[in-house]
């Protein structure tokens, strides 16, 4: 099966200097694409002033559009890249199962290449920490006076590192995010420090019960009202009643059930007329 062909020309149509119409030149790139929604060939059409007064006609212009379909130098799409996080951090999958995953999607890949998605997907998540983030939280204090931090950390399996994410509560804007090894608390710190020197107020902080994460959070914001994740707070209220419910089910004898129930059948059967 042959992929679409996809033509792309650059967004600016004249020369922004003269103003002279511009004029293709040649093909700036091509290259195949794997995205969720199929296989694409992106052909990227290279455009230029024609116009011998200007000046300029070894300045080339192309399609930003076609450059924003993936990361340079790779040729899988943002959104298998998007969902290769959630496979990885909130399904818990193995890179083996990833790379299964998306073969059964369509999407040609490897172990090797489903562990480099998954490399690439974590420099976005720390590239989406961009300069505007203080306007944002400006408005956010403005209108609640202060900031709710949370902080979690996902382990996709044991063993492996464990991606540790802080973010505002009330935007739902990420601050900061790593992969660390350890999660101690002078670790996490060192994760703090960058949003502690915005200086923003802190009104309440919010994690699970891991100790390091709180003992950092702490001492970064001391006298800072804190609470426990209420997600995290009622699957711990419950998990003795699971554990316990599972040992009773556990107890439970089912011998004889099978007599009753063959007894209760016979009882059922109409007798035959003599």
């Amino acid at each position: 099966m042959f992929p679409n062909e996809m033509y792309f020309r650059p967004e600016v149509t004249h020369c922004p200097d003269c103003g002279t119409k511009l004029k293709r030149h040649h093909n700036a790139s091509n290259k195949i694409v794997a995205t969720l929604e199929g296989i694409i060939e992106v052909w990227n059409m290279a455009y230029h002033c024609p116009d011998p007064v200007c000046g300029k006609p070894k300045r080339y212009f192309r399609s930003v559009q076609a450059d924003a379909l993936c990361l340079k130098h790779t040729s899988y799409a943002y959104d298998v890249l998007a969902l290769v996080g959630e496979m990885r951090f909130k399904q818990h999958m193995t890179v083996t199962e990833i790379s299964e995953a998306l073969k059964e999607r369509g999407i040609p890949t490897s172990e090797r290449h489903a562990m480099r998605l998954y490399e690439w997907y974590l420099t976005l998540l720390r590239a989406s920490l961009t300069a505007d983030v203080k306007e944002q939280l400006e408005d956010v204090v403005k209108e609640y006076n202060g900031l709710l931090l949370s902080m979690d950390g996902v382990q996709p399996e044991k063993g492996n590192e464990t991606l540790y994410v802080v973010r505002e509560g009330f935007s739902g804007r990420i601050l900061a995010a790593k992969n660390l090894k350890s999660g101690s608390k002078t670790e996490l710190m060192a994760l703090l420090r960058p949003v502690k020197d915005l200086g923003f107020p802190v009104i309440g902080l919010v994690s699970d019960g891991q100790q390091s994460i709180r003992l950092a959070m702490g001492e970064t914001w001391p006298n800072t009202p804190y609470q426990y994740c209420q997600y995290h707070y009622l699957k711990d209220i419950a998990k003795p009643v699971v554990d316990l419910d599972r040992k009773l089910k556990t107890g439970l004898s089912l011998r004889g059930l099978r007599e009753i129930e063959k007894n209760r059948l016979k009882m059922t059967i109409p007798l035959k007329a003599k």
